[in-house]
């Protein structure tokens, strides 16, 4: 299993997270973080593995540009996966392009609203299913609130696709009250991506509701040990990618810096776990 840290691990520098209200002036003299910046973290972070999810845009960028990120890669040995959203078939083919270009095994995608419902997702997924298998590239399709993860489970467990799987984010699927176990126990046989995003519950002063709130990988209340455990068995050459949902501070600068605090304290908490599950093995 490899870690890795992306966008996600960013989310407010890759500008994937919004705050306009509090901090446009702030956010319009800042440059967002480039796919050879996160490979800068990457290194600083003594990881393996960058997953380009969304932002930056690849679909933007030209062949000698994409060729330039992945030369890029290559000369800190770092590896790539990329990530996009929803099932058009065109665009995923223009992803399995892209990741030939730059030597990634593994797009994320997930399925969101509007969408055109599972059926027709189904359609569209058997349309590039065999072209990622010969290119023995994986489609890993990420729980969200859109879709319970026994459809998913059901969904990718009947396309029967040894190059189909799951990107399982950790946290996701609270927006359809789905728990943590629940999600685990679900889709982890099928995970070839594990989204690391931990988090704390707390309960509100007034006592009518709670608030989910992120913190950094390994001070929250997942069971990592178990989940890179179960990970470990199903797949031992699946990835874990670091990603947060770090609040927004006073001002968008202390925002930037609790992230990256927030992404070493989380990288140094995932390796020593990772280097405990493997040496059980």
């Amino acid at each position: 299993m490899k870690l890795g840290i992306g966008t996600y691990t960013y989310g407010w520098a890759s500008g994937i997270f919004r705050n306009e209200s509090a901090d446009a002036a702030a956010r319009a003299g800042y440059r967002n973080l480039s796919a050879q910046d996160l490979i800068d973290r990457a290194l600083l972070l003594n990881v393996p593995l960058v997953q380009i999810c969304v932002l930056p845009d690849l679909t933007s960028m030209n062949h000698t540009e994409l060729v330039a990120v992945r030369q890029y890669a290559d000369a800190g040995g770092i590896g790539l996966e990329i990530g996009t959203k929803g099932s058009d078939p065109g665009h995923l083919l223009r992803f399995l392009e892209i990741a030939h270009m730059l030597d990634a095994h593994l797009v994320r995608t997930i399925f969101m609203e509007p969408s055109p419902g599972l059926v027709e997702e189904r359609r569209r997924i058997d349309q590039v299913a065999d072209r990622y298998a010969d290119a023995g590239v994986m489609l890993a399709i990420e729980n969200y609130e859109t879709t319970s993860v026994l459809e998913l489970r059901s969904f990718v467990r009947d396309l029967d696709n040894v190059n189909i799987g799951v990107c399982l984010d950790t946290t996701n699927s609270l927006g359809r009250a789905e728990g943590v176990r629940e999600v685990i126990e679900a889709l982890m046989p099928f995970t070839k991506c594990l989204h690391v995003k931990d988090f704390r519950v707390v309960r509100h002063e007034s006592n009518t509701a709670f608030t989910v709130l992120g913190v950094p990988a390994g001070q929250g209340l997942l069971d990592l040990p178990e989940q890179l455990r179960m990970l470990q068995a199903a797949c031992p050459d699946a990835s874990i990618v670091l990603e947060q949902w770090t609040p927004y501070q006073k001002n968008f600068a202390d925002t930037i810096r609790l992230e990256r605090e927030w992404a070493a304290i989380g990288v140094g908490n995932l390796n020593l776990i990772l280097a405990q599950v493997q040496g059980q093995q």
